[in-house]
């Protein structure tokens, strides 16, 4: 006496599965199939996208929360003068500040606020950048209050030769680190 064979297919997702055998083998695979392995699959695809889309949501909110915070003034005149050393771009933040911002004092969250309104990334010596720019170079010095400093004239010169093709106008001012 012959059984007769069923086949069975099922496309659940992106799998597929094929059931082929003896008609109690086949009814015993998908009562199995259909009890145990597809919810499991439909919950963990679910939590999947459900996840996948909270990431793209919280990514769609950071992107509009750099747009927002984006400084396009600052951006257009870091490209104009385009420092090439962290020194150089601490100079050119405290000479916008005091420029363009009416901020003649400013403090190190002032400096990290520029790097992030440019989405530059922050250096984590970036205090040491401003010792530098004060003790080596004498672009910077402190202000009139703890934790407050400022861009000296030298400082400023030194951004307003930023940028130039006119390799003189930077040699003329000695920038060489202070003994």
């Amino acid at each position: 006496m012959q059984r007769s064979s069923v086949k069975l297919q099922i496309s659940l997702l992106d799998l597929n599965f094929s059931i082929e055998g003896p008609e109690p083998l086949a009814r015993t695979t998908w009562d199995y199939l259909s009890k145990e392995i597809i919810p499991y699959l439909l919950r963990r695809s679910f939590s999947t996208k459900v996840e996948n889309e909270r990431e793209t949501e919280l990514k769609q909110e950071e992107t509009k929360i750099e747009k927002e915070n984006f400084d396009q003034q600052l951006w257009e005149s870091y490209k104009k003068k385009y420092p090439k050393t962290r020194v150089a771009t601490t100079t050119f933040f405290a000479y916008y500040l005091k420029h363009f911002k009416n901020k003649p004092e400013f403090s190190l969250k002032d400096l990290k606020l520029c790097y992030e309104s440019i989405n530059l990334p922050l250096s984590a010596k970036y205090p040491q950048e401003v010792w530098d720019a004060i003790y080596k170079y004498n672009f910077i010095e402190k202000g009139a209050e703890k934790g407050l400093y400022r861009i000296t004239e030298k400082g400023e010169q030194y951004v307003e030769a930023m940028g130039q093709d006119n390799e003189r106008a930077r040699q003329d001012l000695n920038l060489r680190p202070t003994d």
